[in-house]
C-alpha cells in the first residue's frame, strides 16, 4: 500500500501540531510547578547523599505544586484505581 504525498503531508503537519500542543502543555505545567521544582532541586543538592523516596517527593509536590495540576493527577488516579 502505498500513501499520497497529500496523505504524507496532512498526517506530518497533524503530527507535528499534537507535538506543538503536547511540548506547550508540558511547558506551561513546568512553569505552573516551578515552586515544586525548585523545592526539590534543593533537596537533591542539601543532600547529595542521600535519596529521596516517593513519600518525600510526593510530600513536596502536594506542598508545593499548583493546585489544578495535583487535582488532576488526583482525578486519574481515581480512574485508574
Amino acid at each position: 500500500m502505498q500513501i499520497t504525498y497529500d496523505t504524507h503531508l496532512a498526517v506530518d503537519q497533524h503530527m507535528q501540531l499534537m507535538l506543538d500542543e503536547a511540548y506547550a502543555s508540558v511547558k506551561a505545567m513546568l512553569n505552573r510547578n516551578r515552586a515544586a521544582l525548585d523545592m526539590l532541586i534543593d533537596r537533591l543538592i542539601s543532600a547529595p547523599d542521600q535519596q529521596l523516596d516517593g513519600t518525600e517527593v510526593r510530600q513536596i509536590l502536594e506542598q508545593n505544586g499548583d493546585s489544578s495540576d495535583l487535582q488532576h493527577r488526583r482525578e486519574k488516579q481515581a480512574v485508574f484505581a
